[in-house]
């Protein structure tokens, strides 16, 4: 039988065609730098100009998907939901909580280049009118009751709204405190009214608060009040709410600082991703900076040479230069994954260098001068290199297919990446190798001094040593496809963020407070018989606690409750009469009268204690604004104004109840209609969950059970377990049809199965490994560290491939050790200098990032075990001398 054809034989053609670029490059390697330096330039202005980055999550998966085509129909029908703040006030006096709900939104407001939309429930004019019918109907009876009663005294000064009116109603009120039947909340009254007449003593006049004659405000007990904020979002700019997060936060402070039992806390989805976007910042800075030291030292103590660490950044810098020109050209814009080009780049990149760079070190070593050397370097290099590019591109674009746009927009950024790596290490790295100082005596030194030399102990037990260890890691591998079943993608972005982080604090307070609405589903549906049809089927689920409606929003039992308020009409007059105009001395007149009513109170025997101090405090106001005075008419005038203009409010907001009218669908606040009815006439429905939504398992149930009843369902709970049902199912997509394509490619270019199988057998097991990790270690799959399976399938291939050819080029004999020669130490680097660059990121408060670095830092350190120790063992498992 015919021998299968050595790799030299079937490569013979792709490695001259290689070595003879590396040879013209070498030859004119001033020439070659010049030209890469431009294509850089060139890039980065392309870049420049043509690339973009919108970092709306809404992008990461396909549009077209019927899950993701719902949710823009809701948000296409109702803008507000969608990307918006929520701003709570937590204050220790109820009613302070609603003024500062009521100034944040009017100040917010004022900012329409900022804001669209400004809503805060239970605030503003229509509050103002119908929030007596939000109470229960016994305090809106007390209510009725208590205007009632204070029906006589308005309507005295409904008559006479000036100071001969408050004098009349103080004589009528003389008898009612001598009997001892005046409310206790007159002495309250009478302080207001002390309080005004100083303040008109001192020149700071201060109208009187009429409130505690009449219809006393509702009682408020809501601690807790929002403003819901709809911000204008530049999704074209790194941080899209730069400038709204910045105004509300001004607005908080204003309350925030006062210290006056005031909290105000801003959440919201843009709120969220607003400072997401800053911890990423943060957290990305502290990792350069530890990430640079890192490589630094890894390169510069790895390679022979201090100034073989030149090649290696100008591939790295440059290539990613170039990198991003490509993705200008390929993609225009980029998401929140696909800006993670660089990470791989960076990863591979070195990778690539690092294999050019010890190889050419090796050659030195034996004698060669430097063009000889780069040229004996790439003809040795190019068919791994080659291989390594073909694969690890088509691992990468096997994710353009599926329906995780920001992974398959990553996969082409990234396969284009391998290929400018590949091109730049056959070219440009040894074009800079052949220019550089040094001589062969000193890399001869280094390469002796750095090249493994096993000996003693180590030398005698390696082989038991590496076999131990395989086979640990073959049966932890086999234990772990046993739990890929549990394998799983968190789909939920809030689990990504900085828990520390303001936003998130108030976004746990309010999930803690408010569960049901955090994690509601929407759903629209046609108004009339087919909303009432689907409440009722929704509402019949188990996993369902409640059904929102604009029904919802409407008061309950209004008909007794109107029924008490409405017969205040015949007690109240319709209008108030015009105030007379009266003489000085009869102005005087009715302040002596006046002060006989308040003497006459202050000496009432049989009236409450309190009220007898407020009437004597008031007539020792009013004794000091006479002196003060002289009596003037220009003063007196002045009290009248004050103590009478706050009147007509009392008036106004008494008859208002009077006349109040059944709130509808029609008349509702245009707040709550926006919101629950779309302008094509539909209705939303807001379905509040039964369970823990923080739990995958009960989130996915409610999810399908309601999706069953209301397939256009949507809202954050569809959209979670959506983008984690295609995640899920195109990394699994992805990762078969790269396994397909890798398996064909490398068989045709190593055209030996055994070959094929050792440098997949690495990469296999240390995807089982990083699987079984992920299940063990509780750490899921997200948005942010899912980079890491591309990265784990260029860095498995690429060093198992380097490993193998090295393998088939030096075995000699069954025995025959690779671990001997400069392979592993490059691979070594690679991966340590990778690790080095991202693992960092563990450290980052982003959850996301963090997550990120540790399943890095993990895959990389599995991948590395799994070539240098498995690897070897199988290939001297495996691995016969191929006769030459």
């Amino acid at each position: 039988m015919k021998a299968a054809p050595t790799i030299e034989e079937s490569e013979n053609h792709f490695q001259r065609l290689a070595t003879s670029i590396a040879r013209c490059c070498v030859n004119h390697a001033t020439a070659t730098i010049i030209l890469f330096v431009a294509i850089a330039l060139l890039s980065a202005a392309l870049a420049a100009t043509r690339l973009k980055i919108d970092t709306n999550p809404a992008l990461m998966i396909n549009s077209e998907l019927p899950f993701r085509q719902n949710y823009q129909d809701l948000i296409n029908q109702f803008p507000a939901l969608d990307n918006a703040f929520v701003v709570m006030i937590d204050a220790e006096v109820p009613a302070n909580g609603r003024d500062a709900a009521g100034e944040i939104s009017r100040q917010l407001e004022r900012r329409p280049d900022l804001f669209t939309d400004v809503f805060a429930p239970g605030t503003g004019p229509y509050f103002d009118k119908y929030g007596v019918l939000y109470l229960d109907e016994a305090a809106v009876k007390q209510i009725a009751d208590d205007v009632r009663e204070s029906s006589p005294l308005i309507n005295t000064m409904s008559l006479q709204p000036d100071l001969a009116g408050l004098a009349d109603l103080f004589q009528q009120m003389v008898p009612v405190v001598e009997i001892g039947r005046a409310p206790p909340e007159l002495s309250g009254f009478l302080d207001k009214i002390a309080d005004t007449v100083k303040a008109e003593i001192r020149g700071q006049p201060r109208p009187l608060d009429w409130t505690a004659l009449g219809e006393e405000p509702p009682s408020l007990t809501e601690t807790r009040w929002y403003v819901l904020v709809k911000p204008v979002l530049d999704f074209s700019a790194l941080d899209p709410a730069a400038a709204p997060v910045s105004e509300v936060r001004r607005v908080m402070a204003g309350f925030n600082d006062k210290g006056v039992g005031i909290k105000v806390q801003l959440t919201g989805e843009a709120a969220l991703n607003a400072e997401e976007f800053d911890a990423v910042t943060k957290g990305a800075a502290l990792a350069g900076a530890l990430s640079l030291t890192l490589v630094t030292l890894t390169v510069v103590i790895g390679l022979p040479s201090l100034v073989l660490v030149v090649p290696a950044l100008a591939l790295i810098l440059l290539g990613f230069v170039i990198n991003t020109g490509f993705a200008a050209l390929s993609v225009g814009t980029l998401n929140m994954i696909s800006v993670a080009f660089a990470v791989l780049f960076i990863g591979l990149g070195i990778d690539y260098a690092v294999h050019v760079i010890l190889r050419f070190a090796e050659e030195r070593a034996g004698g060669g001068n430097p063009k000889e050397a780069a040229i004996a370097a790439i003809r040795g290099i190019s068919v791994p290199l080659g291989l390594c590019t073909l694969t690890t591109s088509l691992a990468f674009l096997a994710f353009t297919p599926t329906d995780f746009v920001g992974m398959a927009q990553l996969g082409i950024i990234a396969a284009g990446g391998v290929v400018i790596a590949f091109i730049g290490s056959i070219t440009l790295v040894p074009a800079i190798l052949s220019v550089l100082p040094g001589s062969e005596v000193k890399i001869a030194q280094a390469f002796s001094r750095l090249t493994p030399q096993h000996g003693g102990w180590l030398r005698a037990h390696r082989s038991s040593i590496r076999k131990s260890a395989s086979t640990a890691l073959i049966l932890a591998g086999i234990a772990s496809v046993l739990l890929l079943p549990q394998v799983r993608f968190d789909g939920d972005p809030i689990n990504l963020k900085d828990p520390a982080a303001p936003s998130m604090k108030a976004f746990d307070d309010l999930a803690y407070h408010q569960p049901a609405h955090t994690f509601a589903i929407q759903v629209l549906s046609e108004p009339g018989e087919p909303v009432r049809d689907m409440v009722k089927s929704l509402k019949a689920l188990p996993q369902v606690l409640d059904v929102e409606t604009l029904d919802s929003m409407l008061p309950t039992g209004q008909e007794p409750k109107l029924g008490h308020l409405n017969t205040l009409a015949d007690l109240l007059p319709e209008q108030i009469e015009p105030a007379t105009e009266f003489s000085f001395e009869e102005q005087k007149d009715h302040l002596t009268s006046w002060r006989e009513a308040v003497t006459a109170m202050v000496n009432a025997g049989s009236a409450r204690q309190e009220i007898r101090s407020s009437a004597a405090r008031l007539k020792q106001a009013l004794e000091d604004f006479v002196v003060a005075s002289n009596s003037s008419p220009e003063d007196i005038q002045a009290l009248q104004v004050s103590l009478v203009q706050g009147f007509p409010s009392l008036f106004e907001a008494t008859r208002q109840l009077a006349d109040l009218d059944r709130v509808t669908e029609d008349n509702v606040d245009d707040g709550f209609r926006q919101r629950y009815i779309a302008p094509d006439g539909r209705r939303r429905l807001e379905v509040l969950p039964k369970g823990d939504m923080r739990d995958p398992a009960q989130l996915d149930e409610f999810v399908a059970a309601v999706l069953k009843v209301a397939p256009q369902a949507t809202g954050a709970p569809v959209e979670i377990a959506g983008a984690a049902s295609v995640v899920s199912s195109s990394m699994i997509k992805a990762s078969v049809m790269s396994l397909v394509l890798v398996l064909i490619a490398m068989f045709v270019v190593l055209r030996r199965l055994s070959d094929v199988i050792l440098a997949l057998a690495p990469l296999l097991l240390a995807g089982a490994l990083m699987a079984g990790y992920t299940v063990v270690f509780n750490s899921p799959f997200n948005f942010a560290n899912v980079i890491v399976l591309p990265l784990l399938v260029g860095l498995g291939i690429d060093s198992a491939i380097h490993y193998v050819t090295r393998a088939r080029d030096t075995v000699a004999g069954a025995d025959a050790d690779v671990t001997r020669s400069w392979t592993p130490r490059a691979v070594l680097i690679s991966g340590i200098t990778t690790m080095g660059s991202f693992g960092t990121l563990w450290l980052s408060a982003h959850r996301g990032m963090a997550s990120m670095g540790e399943l890095l830092a993990v895959a990389i350190t599995i991948t590395l075990l799994c070539t240098l120790v498995v690897l070897p063992q199988l290939i001297s498992w495996f691995m016969r001398p191929v006769k030459r």
